[in-house]
């Protein structure tokens, strides 16, 4: 109801609290959506997951018949598929899961901050997040990372209810279900890190002694027990079943990849190797404005000026963000996405050092600034929308060439054959999602030698010195920059 003298009542001023941060990221993320191509990983994992639901094995991931897709638990590959399935191959379909799984970031930060702090240090964390470039341009493509944070999150958020039900906290926010409350929370997170778990293997695990070192920092050690047992509990009832499936369907050759090349060798940076401080320089290149507030925040911290109803939450999103931070920078293997673990965190200490001492001001400021802006920006992703202006590179050409000539081949001989010589599996993927099928591999079980495929084959070759390798019997039908097409010819003819 609202107030007198058009003050707006408390479920209006609430809806823009917890609204404004959420909208001000579907303005950033929703014009164009279309535009761009199944970039990254995008093609891959959209081509899994629609495969799983075309099929109905929604068990185990498949490139291809007898190519198992052993790197990662399909839980978000469940997600787009069915999207992709339900709504037809678009890029809207394979991206707006992610949209939403960024909107639910922004929203269990606000809900875990609420817990700590007042509201309106909760909606600026979740307008830094929002805000955040490299948060916010995952949207354009699946991202595992943006899911496996929010999973993360919901974790954290049941442990700080957790906590709120010991009965040692005498805080007004305290949430009690009975005696047995911290034990439930606990669970509840369990199974959250249960769904990471089943995003991207075994990280989620670090949230249970990431939590137990903050119960231990803050004195909390009545939750310490229900947090890693009833927390482990939790994930091993959400994550295992479908592992130990796995494992008992597929055996060794499961466990090998999953486990080694997933997980060993990236550790060992069999894939990539980067320097220890590659994560600080994403963050000092990319974390602009923000990383002001950051320092801001360290030397409030430092000089006992930064004023919160409460240090345990700042001691938790420190806590998260230092061991986030140092693991990801002794990982070999670094890659910007990766750094998405971290923005969470730090929009927590940007916003304490945006609200602390002020909350008054800002109060008095949102009316004057805070709507007004995000109207504005609502009305720039309107017009941006409707406007043919492109933010995204479009696809690249020669791929719809390579698509044509297929088409031409199929035309004449319906089961004129396409091999993936040297492709990534996005690319393989991409040329899935174009109606075109998965293209072969010659290392499967079953597949005959290179010089022994039929004429009218056609073999897809990523050259990257630019010099088309066709081998004897195959004539050069397309080159383009690294993309290189060769047909199977009859003897003696022109190879050229």
């Amino acid at each position: 109801m609202s107030g007198s003298r058009g003050v707006p009542g408390r479920g209006v001023v609430r809806l823009r609290r917890w609204g404004i941060p959420i909208l001000v990221l579907l303005c950033l993320t929703l014009p164009h959506l279309e535009q761009g191509d199944f970039r990254v990983d995008t093609g891959r994992y959209a081509a899994v997951g629609l495969q799983m639901w075309r099929t109905g094995d929604l068990l185990t991931p498949y490139l291809q018949e007898g190519r198992p897709y052993f790197n990662k638990p399909p839980l978000v590959l469940w997600i787009h598929g069915l999207v992709l399935h339900v709504f037809g191959v678009s890029l809207i379909a394979a991206r707006l899961p992610t949209v939403l799984a960024a909107a639910g970031c922004v929203a269990a930060l606000m809900g875990l901050l609420r817990r700590f702090h007042n509201a309106n240090t909760a909606m600026v964390a979740g307008l830094v997040l929002a805000t955040t470039y490299e948060f916010f341009r995952r949207t354009r493509e699946i991202s595992l990372d943006v899911w496996q944070v929010l999973f993360m999150l919901l974790a954290l958020w049941a442990l700080a209810l957790a906590v709120d039900t010991d009965n040692t906290d005498r805080s007004p926010r305290r949430l009690s279900l009975g005696g047995w409350g911290g034990w439930w929370w606990s669970v509840l997170g369990g199974g959250a890190i249960g769904l990471a778990l089943m995003t991207k293997p075994l990280m989620g695990l670090l949230v249970l002694p990431i939590g137990a070192g903050w119960l231990l920092a803050i004195g909390r050690w009545r939750v310490l027990v229900p947090w890693l047992v009833g927390g482990g509990l939790g994930a091993l009832v959400v994550g295992a079943p479908w592992h130990l499936a796995m494992w008992r369907l597929h055996g060794e050759a499961f466990t090998s990849n999953y486990f080694g090349a997933e997980v060993v060798d990236r550790a060992a940076g069999e894939h990539q190797r980067f320097p220890w401080w590659e994560y600080l320089k994403i963050l000092g290149t990319t974390y602009w404005p923000w990383l002001l507030f950051v320092v801001i925040a360290g030397v409030g911290w430092a000089t006992g000026t930064l004023r919160v109803r409460t240090h345990r939450g700042l001691v938790l999103a420190l806590l998260w963000t230092g061991v986030w931070l140092v693991l990801l920078s002794v990982f070999p293997d670094k890659r910007p996405r990766y750094a998405v673990l971290l923005y969470p965190g730090l929009a927590w200490v940007c916003a304490a050092a945006l609200v602390s001492g002020s909350n008054a001001a800002l109060r008095r400021g949102s009316r004057r600034w805070l709507v007004p802006a995000v109207g504005t920006m609502v009305l720039v992703a309107v017009v941006l929308s409707v406007l043919p202006v492109r933010l995204q590179a479009p696809p690249n050409p020669m791929w719809g060439r390579v698509y044509d000539l297929i088409d031409a081949r199929r035309s004449d001989d319906p089961e004129s054959r396409v091999i993936a010589l040297r492709l990534d599996s996005n690319e393989e993927g991409k040329l899935y999602l174009s109606g075109r099928g998965w293209p072969e591999n010659l290392g499967l079980e079953g597949m005959p030698a290179r010089e022994d495929l039929p004429v009218g084959t056609l073999l897809i070759d990523r050259v990257w010195d630019r010099q088309p390798k066709p081998h004897e019997g195959e004539a050069v039908v397309l080159h383009e920059g690294t993309l290189a097409v060769y047909e199977r010819v009859e003897p003696g003819a022109s190879e050229e």
